[in-house]
């Protein structure tokens, strides 16, 4: 390549990654500034709710900022909240603020999530866990100040063991000030899953640049994929993962290896033109491609051009939807949007598995049909993917369109949030 022409590449690289930052920069503005006017005290009712007749839960002023909890003129314990004192720590998806009730010999008599940025099926999974919340209940401020999830040897949810680590280390990081101690979950922890998920993300990078033995590499991979990324860990990229980090910023002390992922998934393809993720570990993404290639022929169909262009615009216009959604407050389930969580098996919705099924059904139909037709992660990943051929094009009016809109709800979000809270929801 000329010296011109790679010049020019490397303008539209910084471009289409300057367009992209911003627009998450706008949505990581907005959140922050958000969650400093939805900050709350503790409400009586809330504490009652778990704690039964209560007379007063006054809060006190102090660094540790515990509410007194009182009955008749006596003291009966605290209540706290793990916000914002924990809002760094990241489940799946985003951090969650947990109610803690303290009795007076300073144990943990109960606990209840008030607010959860993570993903609502995960959330509920673990606020209806009785085991779980047993394994909590009666332990003792000593033992619980500044310890982990892992440290406490507490089994996670099955299907949200992220969320439930992050009640716990929320719990722990809290109630460290307490005892004059710092959480342990303020470093970086890097543990199997994680080292797990850096494999992964260097196989995928390895398979973009490998020629000899390709395929028969790639499809013991692909196996590799769907069964421990997709079935085992399930962590899967998702526009509900790049949404919450998007919010919350991204999680590299807890989830380093998910972080490792999502950054190799964005900038190689960003860098070198060549597709990590969708391309080659997608579990989805393989399955749609063991249907496609064992389907017999006579279920092909082939689309007519007036139907696959509009058809190929709908992923982008899920990525506007999703951006207006995390810019104005729309209460909008982002994991709903896309098949990805009926891999959970167990704890995943009806919605998601029938969304599954028929993504892959439809594959056998028109090959990679989901990934063609559907996917805003794809959409998103593809956006940025700027190989040593690229021009200015149609993707970049796209992304200019996006960033505009972003401009704009940003500066029109109280109104746009205003209007949004008179609708019936």
């Amino acid at each position: 390549m000329r010296r011109g022409g790679a010049v020019r590449v490397w303008l539209l690289r910084v471009w289409r990654l300057a367009a992209l930052g911003t627009v998450f920069t706008l949505v990581l503005w907005n959140a922050a500034a958000q969650r400093g006017r939805d900050a709350r005290p503790i409400g009586l009712r809330e504490v009652q709710a778990l704690w039964g007749d209560v007379a007063v839960v006054d809060p006190e002023v102090g660094p540790l900022g515990r509410a007194l909890v009182s009955w008749d003129g006596a003291t009966l314990g605290h209540a706290l909240s793990t916000s914002p004192a924990a809002d760094r720590l990241v489940g799946y998806a985003g951090p969650t603020e947990v109610l803690v009730l303290l009795d007076g010999d300073d144990r943990l008599r109960d606990f209840r999530i008030r607010e959860s940025a993570d993903t609502p099926g995960h959330v509920r999974d673990v606020a209806d866990d009785e085991r779980f919340a047993a394994a909590l209940r009666g332990r003792s401020v000593a033992e619980l100040a500044g310890a982990t999830a892992e440290e406490l040897g507490i089994d996670g949810v099955s299907g949200a063991t992220r969320t439930s680590a992050c009640v716990v280390d929320s719990i722990g990081l809290r109630l460290a000030p307490l005892l004059g101690r710092e959480g342990s979950a303020n470093g970086v922890v890097v543990g199997m899953r994680d080292l797990g998920l850096f494999a992964v993300a260097l196989g995928g990078l390895a398979l973009a640049f490998v020629r000899r033995a390709r395929r028969r590499l790639r499809r013991l991979y692909q196996v590799v994929c769907v069964v421990w990324l997709g079935l085992v860990v399930t962590d899967l990229l998702s526009w509900s993962l790049f949404g919450a980090w998007a919010l919350h910023g991204l999680p590299w002390r807890a989830t380093p290896g998910l972080a490792a992922l999502g950054a190799v998934s964005l900038l190689v393809p960003w860098a070198t033109g060549r597709s990590v993720y969708c391309a080659q570990v997608c579990p989805h993404g393989a399955l749609q491609e063991w249907v496609g290639r064992i389907a017999p022929r006579g279920l092909r169909v082939e689309l007519p051009a007036a139907v696959r262009g509009p058809l190929a615009a709908l992923p982008m216009l899920s990525v506007f939807l999703i951006v207006g959604a995390l810019l104005v407050g729309l209460p909008l389930d982002l994991a709903a949007l896309e098949p990805f969580d009926a891999w959970l098996l167990g704890a995943a919705s009806l919605a998601s598995i029938a969304l599954a099924v028929f993504t892959l059904l439809a594959s056998a139909a028109v090959p990679m049909a989901y990934c063609r037709y559907g996917c805003p992660t794809g959409a998103l990943l593809e956006s940025i993917r700027t190989p040593s051929t690229a021009r200015l094009g149609r993707r970049d009016l796209v992304l200019a369109l996006l960033l505009a809109f972003a401009v704009l709800l940003f500066t029109c979000r109280d109104t746009a949030r205003a209007t949004l809270a008179g609708m019936p929801w």
